[in-house]
């Protein structure tokens, strides 16, 4: 299975405009309230484009495999 890429131009074009109209003390919760913000990670590669992963952390543990 390929990873699910987006540019920042196309996450800029998704959030960017829906940030700018939220007030400071808004919220926004992940995976429906499942996951908190952990970082923004570098993944980039020597050359070429810089790959970053947002990572988050889950508020629950997986203890059954799929």
């Amino acid at each position: 299975m390929q990873p699910q890429i987006i540019t920042v131009a196309e996450l800029r074009m998704r959030l960017l405009d829906e940030l700018n109209k939220l007030d400071d003390n808004d919220q926004i919760m992940f995976g429906g309230g499942q996951l908190s913000l952990h970082r923004l990670k570098n993944r980039c590669p020597i050359n070429g484009p810089q790959i970053f992963d947002i990572e988050f952390n889950e508020a629950f543990k997986v203890t059954a495999e799929p």
